[in-house]
């Protein structure tokens, strides 16, 4: 039986701006074949929507956790998109 593709939105707090959090987001979402985008918040905060097989987000949000060597996760937000746009592809959004 084929695992079922979920939608995500996590919402990152710490220092996830101005230290690459965006391009190491980018970078493992295609290592884990996750669709969707990331983008910075205007609150400093990051937001990420992922869609995926339930074990491919899972081992992409262990990554996430750590981040790139200069940021410092604080906390996730973590929201499941019941009715969410199917994406193609995962890119960084403005």
């Amino acid at each position: 039986m084929e695992e079922e593709i979920k939608s995500l939105k996590f919402i990152v707090h710490g220092r996830v701006q101005g230290v690459s959090f965006r391009a190491y987001t980018t970078t493992i979402a295609r290592m884990y074949g996750i669709n969707g985008y990331v983008k910075n918040l205007y609150n400093g905060n990051v937001e990420i929507v992922a869609q995926a097989k339930s074990s491919d987000i899972e081992n992409f949000l262990k990554k996430i956790r750590i981040g790139p060597p200069s940021s410092r996760v604080n906390s996730i937000d973590i929201e499941e998109l019941l009715d969410a746009f199917n994406y193609e592809a995962f890119n960084i959004s403005f």
